[in-house]
């Protein structure tokens, strides 16, 4: 059974990127273009992995990650924090992010790590 990543993204063009990747390295993908959608998604299934971007209109990445470490308890939830923002990142850090990178970032690279986390 292939494992589960929601991309949280609200760049269309790069989610479409990271999905067509994800599923080429075996992943399914639940999509979520903000925050709002991305809890949305949190309430109807558990993923494997959650890769996330931390700056998003209506709802901040770091309100979802808030959620699925407080509201959802899913302390070994893989989050993977991905900004172009390099000041965001210790923010997604403390917040409960598992890894942040800084866009742009090598895709083998973040295929790499979400296989990592999901194994830990």
């Amino acid at each position: 059974m292939p494992q589960v990543v929601l991309l949280v993204e609200d760049d269309s063009d790069l989610r479409r990127l990271y999905k067509r990747v994800f599923e080429t390295a075996g992943f399914d993908t639940l999509e979520a273009g903000n925050g709002a959608q991305a809890i949305d998604a949190l309430k109807k299934e558990r993923p494997d992995a959650v890769l996330l971007d931390i700056a998003m209109p209506e709802v901040s990445g770091t309100v979802v990650i808030d959620h699925i470490r407080g509201k959802l308890k899913w302390a070994d939830m893989p989050i993977i924090v991905i900004t172009a923002y390099p000041y965001f990142l210790e923010s997604a850090a403390a917040a409960g992010a598992t890894h942040t990178l800084l866009k742009p970032v090598e895709m083998d690279q973040v295929v790499q790590i979400i296989r990592e986390a999901i194994r830990k």
